[in-house]
Protein backbone atom coordinates (compact mmCIF):
# COMPACT_ATOMS: atom_id res chain seq x y z
CA UNK A 1 0.00 0.00 0.00
CA UNK A 2 1.14 3.69 -0.83
CA UNK A 3 1.66 6.41 2.23
CA UNK A 4 -0.24 8.75 -0.26
CA UNK A 5 -3.44 10.33 -0.82
CA UNK A 6 -3.46 10.07 -4.28
CA UNK A 7 -5.15 7.28 -5.58
CA UNK A 8 -8.17 9.36 -3.29
CA UNK A 9 -8.00 7.28 -0.03
CA UNK A 10 -5.69 4.05 -1.12
CA UNK A 11 -5.77 1.32 -3.23
CA UNK A 12 -7.48 -1.04 -1.13
CA UNK A 13 -8.70 -4.26 -3.47
CA UNK A 14 -9.51 -3.71 -6.87
CA UNK A 15 -13.91 -4.35 -6.87
CA UNK A 16 -13.35 -2.27 -3.33
CA UNK A 17 -16.39 0.43 -2.94
CA UNK A 18 -14.90 3.49 -2.37
CA UNK A 19 -16.67 4.06 0.66
CA UNK A 20 -15.03 1.00 2.65
CA UNK A 21 -12.06 2.84 3.37
CA UNK A 22 -11.91 0.79 6.56
CA UNK A 23 -7.98 -0.47 5.76
CA UNK A 24 -6.83 2.75 5.05
CA UNK A 25 -6.33 3.45 8.92
CA UNK A 26 -3.92 0.55 9.04
CA UNK A 27 -0.87 3.39 8.82
CA UNK A 28 -0.98 5.74 11.75
CA UNK A 29 1.43 7.89 10.15
CA UNK A 30 -1.85 9.08 7.94
CA UNK A 31 -3.40 12.49 9.02
CA UNK A 32 -7.25 12.35 9.74
CA UNK A 33 -7.62 14.82 6.85
CA UNK A 34 -6.08 12.38 4.40
CA UNK A 35 -9.60 10.58 5.30
CA UNK A 36 -11.81 13.24 3.54
CA UNK A 37 -13.34 11.73 0.63
CA UNK A 38 -12.02 13.96 -2.68
CA UNK A 39 -14.06 14.81 -5.52
CA UNK A 40 -13.02 12.01 -7.69
CA UNK A 41 -13.73 9.35 -4.72
CA UNK A 42 -17.42 11.19 -4.37
CA UNK A 43 -18.03 11.33 -8.01
CA UNK A 44 -17.61 7.65 -8.07
CA UNK A 45 -20.47 6.85 -5.01
CA UNK A 46 -23.78 5.87 -6.35
CA UNK A 47 -25.67 9.22 -6.38
CA UNK A 48 -28.69 6.83 -4.46
CA UNK A 49 -25.74 6.85 -1.56
CA UNK A 50 -25.58 10.47 -0.93
CA UNK A 51 -29.75 10.61 -0.78
CA UNK A 52 -29.93 8.20 1.78
CA UNK A 53 -31.91 9.28 4.92
CA UNK A 54 -30.21 9.77 8.03
CA UNK A 55 -29.52 6.74 10.31
CA UNK A 56 -30.43 7.24 13.89
CA UNK A 57 -27.05 6.95 14.62
CA UNK A 58 -26.06 9.42 12.64
CA UNK A 59 -28.75 11.58 13.75
CA UNK A 60 -27.67 11.42 17.20
CA UNK A 61 -24.39 12.65 16.36
CA UNK A 62 -25.77 15.67 14.52
CA UNK A 63 -27.80 16.63 18.14
CA UNK A 64 -24.68 15.63 20.26
CA UNK A 65 -22.34 17.86 17.57
CA UNK A 66 -24.71 20.97 17.84
CA UNK A 67 -25.01 20.41 21.23
CA UNK A 68 -21.23 20.23 22.23
CA UNK A 69 -20.82 23.56 19.94
CA UNK A 70 -23.64 25.30 21.89
CA UNK A 71 -21.43 24.37 25.00
CA UNK A 72 -18.38 25.37 23.26
CA UNK A 73 -19.09 28.45 22.06
CA UNK A 74 -21.12 30.23 25.06
CA UNK A 75 -18.23 28.97 26.79
CA UNK A 76 -15.84 31.29 24.41
CA UNK A 77 -18.42 33.97 24.52
CA UNK A 78 -18.45 34.20 28.27
CA UNK A 79 -14.51 34.54 28.52
CA UNK A 80 -14.38 36.99 25.66
CA UNK A 81 -17.43 38.68 28.09
CA UNK A 82 -15.25 38.80 31.25
CA UNK A 83 -12.07 40.08 29.21
CA UNK A 84 -12.41 43.68 29.92
CA UNK A 85 -10.48 44.96 27.67
CA UNK A 86 -10.89 43.15 24.03
CA UNK A 87 -12.98 40.61 25.47
CA UNK A 88 -16.57 42.44 24.05
CA UNK A 89 -15.29 43.13 21.01
CA UNK A 90 -14.42 39.28 20.22
CA UNK A 91 -17.90 38.09 21.57
CA UNK A 92 -19.80 36.39 19.15
CA UNK A 93 -23.35 35.91 20.74
CA UNK A 94 -25.18 35.52 17.55
CA UNK A 95 -23.24 31.89 16.81
CA UNK A 96 -24.34 29.80 20.18
CA UNK A 97 -28.12 31.55 19.46
CA UNK A 98 -28.21 30.24 15.91
CA UNK A 99 -26.76 26.67 16.68
CA UNK A 100 -29.29 26.29 19.72
CA UNK A 101 -32.39 27.19 17.44
CA UNK A 102 -31.03 24.63 15.38
CA UNK A 103 -30.61 22.36 18.25
CA UNK A 104 -34.33 23.12 19.07
CA UNK A 105 -35.72 22.27 16.20
CA UNK A 106 -34.24 18.71 15.67
CA UNK A 107 -35.31 18.15 19.75
CA UNK A 108 -38.71 18.99 19.02
CA UNK A 109 -38.59 16.70 16.49
CA UNK A 110 -37.74 13.63 18.90
CA UNK A 111 -40.53 11.01 18.96
CA UNK A 112 -39.54 9.89 22.63
CA UNK A 113 -41.97 6.81 22.42
CA UNK A 114 -39.80 5.00 19.40
CA UNK A 115 -36.80 7.19 20.09
CA UNK A 116 -36.03 8.18 16.64
CA UNK A 117 -36.09 11.88 15.42
CA UNK A 118 -38.83 12.67 12.79
CA UNK A 119 -36.88 15.38 11.09
CA UNK A 120 -35.89 15.02 7.02
CA UNK A 121 -31.81 15.01 6.23
CA UNK A 122 -32.90 18.28 4.88
CA UNK A 123 -33.56 19.86 8.39
CA UNK A 124 -30.35 18.10 10.01
CA UNK A 125 -28.63 19.35 6.30
CA UNK A 126 -29.69 22.93 7.74
CA UNK A 127 -28.57 22.65 11.28
CA UNK A 128 -24.96 22.31 9.81
CA UNK A 129 -25.34 24.33 6.82
CA UNK A 130 -27.28 27.21 7.12
CA UNK A 131 -25.42 29.97 8.88
CA UNK A 132 -24.00 33.19 7.63
CA UNK A 133 -20.71 32.47 5.23
CA UNK A 134 -18.35 33.30 7.92
CA UNK A 135 -19.66 30.66 10.81
CA UNK A 136 -20.93 28.12 8.32
CA UNK A 137 -17.08 27.88 7.40
CA UNK A 138 -15.99 27.48 11.17
CA UNK A 139 -19.02 25.09 12.11
CA UNK A 140 -18.81 22.78 8.47
CA UNK A 141 -15.08 22.67 9.39
CA UNK A 142 -15.63 21.47 12.49
CA UNK A 143 -18.08 19.03 11.62
CA UNK A 144 -16.15 17.61 9.32
CA UNK A 145 -13.04 17.06 11.72
CA UNK A 146 -16.16 15.52 14.20
CA UNK A 147 -17.25 12.87 11.51
CA UNK A 148 -13.43 11.73 10.79
CA UNK A 149 -12.58 11.53 14.18
CA UNK A 150 -15.74 9.38 14.89
CA UNK A 151 -14.81 7.21 12.03
CA UNK A 152 -11.14 6.96 12.71
CA UNK A 153 -12.06 5.47 16.65
CA UNK A 154 -14.83 3.48 15.44
CA UNK A 155 -13.56 2.24 11.66
CA UNK A 156 -15.24 -0.05 9.86
CA UNK A 157 -18.26 0.20 12.15
CA UNK A 158 -18.82 3.83 11.40
CA UNK A 159 -16.65 3.96 7.52
CA UNK A 160 -20.73 6.20 6.82
CA UNK A 161 -19.33 8.57 9.02
CA UNK A 162 -16.73 9.81 6.40
CA UNK A 163 -19.31 10.72 3.28
CA UNK A 164 -21.82 12.06 6.34
CA UNK A 165 -20.58 16.06 5.44
CA UNK A 166 -21.23 15.12 1.86
CA UNK A 167 -24.66 13.98 1.87
CA UNK A 168 -25.42 16.36 4.53
CA UNK A 169 -23.92 18.77 2.13
CA UNK A 170 -26.25 17.23 -0.95
CA UNK A 171 -29.18 17.52 0.75
CA UNK A 172 -28.65 21.35 1.49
Amino acid sequence: MQNTTDNNWQQIGENTDPMLAANYLEDANKSIWDLVPTAEVLEKIDPKALEAELTMQEKQFIVDFLAGTISAETEINAECLADKKFGPSFARIQDPIEVAQHYIALMETADYDSATYTASIEKFAEAIYSYDTEYRESIVEQFMYACLQDAQKHMPAKKNMLTLPARLGNAW
